[in-house]
């Protein structure tokens, strides 16, 4: 029987989509569903995750879904995919790369869901969001509800997503509060952090959990040294990523 289904860059659509939920509907055993770029919208997305609620046995033995670089954004509604990962499931690794679904619905939905399972999450580059969320919220509760809560969680890509500093801010303050004791990596470059980067460090220099930080082009040109400083302080930190955040200075 199939237990690992990959799709990747087909031109499944849509249509195409409903075929393979209707496959994977019948499935026992599948663990691994990979639709990355299949130019599936918030339609298909519904259409796939219903099988797999219908389908019992994945809520055991389903642990990895992909679904990166499909707009999801485009379509009716979101709800019953988000229906799906607020559902008790086995995932360890979820990746929603460019797919346009604002940060405080996911995080919502995982934390009844996926807090003792969840270890590897991949969500950059979500920009172009659903019709009427010009961005992602900058002061939702879920942030730090999900990210203090998170027991598995050792991978968290939210780089390019145009966060604003104080969503980041909730986002950090929520992984000071962790105490699930893995090595995390975590990634959020290319986020707006200028305006609180002082607190910003401060807070990396508390996060026991944090083993790897990437931070390219976040604007750390000014005030270097302090932040760099602040950040070093964190004991259990021991890969520090910093390209692209230096201007060539003027003679």
């Amino acid at each position: 029987a199939i237990n690992h289904l990959d799709l990747s860059d087909n031109p499944l659509e849509d249509k195409g989509v409903v075929e393979v939920a209707n496959a994977i509907e019948k499935l026992q055993n599948i663990s691994k569903v990979i639709l990355t770029r299949c130019l599936m919208t918030s339609k298909g997305s519904f259409i796939l995750t219903n099988s797999l609620l219908k389908n019992v046995n994945t809520r055991s033995s389903l642990v990895e879904l992909s679904m990166g670089e499909n707009p999801l954004y485009q379509g009716n509604s979101l709800h019953g995919f988000l229906k799906y990962l607020a559902t008790p499931n086995s995932l360890t690794k979820l990746d929603l790369t460019v797919c346009g679904i604002p940060l405080e619905f996911l995080c919502n939905a995982l934390a009844q869901s996926s807090l003792h399972t969840l270890e590897e999450l991949y969500f950059s580059c979500n920009i172009k969001l659903p019709q009427g969320h010009r961005s992602h919220s900058v002061s939702s509760p879920y942030y730090k509800h999900f990210f203090s809560s998170t027991r598995a969680l050792r991978h968290i890509d939210l780089s390019n997503c145009k966060l604003h500093p104080d969503a980041v801010i909730l986002i950090l303050e929520g992984l000071r509060e962790n105490v699930s004791g893995v090595k995390l990596v975590l990634d959020v470059s290319g986020n707006l952090l200028t305006p609180r980067l002082q607190e910003f460090a401060n807070l990396i220099g508390q996060i026991s959990v944090l083993f790897s930080l990437r931070l390219f082009n976040v604007g750390l040109n000014e005030h270097y040294e302090e932040v760099v400083s602040k950040i070093s302080s964190n004991s259990n930190l021991k890969h520090l990523y910093l390209g692209k955040n230096f201007r060539k200075s003027k003679r």
